[in-house]
């Protein structure tokens, strides 16, 4: 009986931990969200007064797409923002075929944004596969 008290304490503090560590991550996460919101808006400043390359905006905003995707906590949450990430691929790919004509960037670079997009793509489709 006493065994069966010990181990149910146990328990009890095991899971208290289990909720403050997941507070805890939470916190890390939210915290990386509002910085790379800050390094896109930042960047974002910067592409409109042609400080910034547009790869760096893009760059920003999957990092950004990413730290919203580690907040998600349901499947919902979870396809919401792939599809917002599919879309950005799609804007990107857009782009950079119109700067690849314009020879601002390379064949190489157009071929990484259509990639990048079945990426997307893939990711999002595994996801609503999933049960």
């Amino acid at each position: 009986m006493a065994l069966a008290l010990v181990l149910g304490a146990a328990g009890v503090v095991l899971a208290q931990e289990a909720v403050a560590a997941n507070d805890t991550i939470k916190k890390l996460l939210q915290k990386r969200l509002e910085i790379v919101i800050e390094i896109h808006t930042l960047l974002v400043e910067g592409y409109k007064v042609g400080e910034v390359e547009f790869r760096q905006v893009a760059e920003a905003r999957m990092l950004m797409l990413s730290a919203q995707l580690d907040l998600c906590e349901t499947k919902k949450e979870r396809v919401k923002v792939h599809h917002e990430t599919v879309e950005a691929a799609k804007e990107l790919l857009r782009i950079v075929t119109d700067l690849a004509k314009a020879e601002e960037v390379g064949q190489v670079d157009v071929l990484k944004a259509k990639a990048q997009l079945l990426e997307a793509q893939i990711a999002l489709e595994r996801l609503k596969a999933s049960k």
